[in-house]
């Protein structure tokens, strides 16, 4: 899904799967961000929109000060490697 199409919802507190039937996608990733003292933890869960289930720890992520630029990055190929896992057959 574009990023222009899924920007509206980044505030949001709604339910992922009303997100995810109003975007017509198989599964909605939501992430949290926390702080522990200087260590900013990211964690992210897929949802997926036909059942509900939530399959948490999809990815999980600590970084310290100073935050690289490419967290971003970091997170999505992090995701992706856990997803090309499930998809395979070797997860978990």
């Amino acid at each position: 899904m574009a990023r222009t199409t899924v920007f509206r919802y980044r505030q949001a507190q709604q339910d992922p799967l009303q997100i995810g039937r109003d975007l017509k996608v198989g599964a909605v990733i939501v992430g949290r961000l926390t702080k522990h003292g200087d260590t900013l933890n990211v964690d992210t869960e897929m949802v997926d929109v036909s059942n509900g289930f939530a399959d948490s720890g999809v990815s999980s992520i600590s970084a310290k000060p100073p935050i690289s630029l490419t967290l971003q990055d970091d997170i999505a190929s992090d995701i992706s490697g856990q997803l090309r896992l499930k998809v395979s057959g070797q997860w978990r």
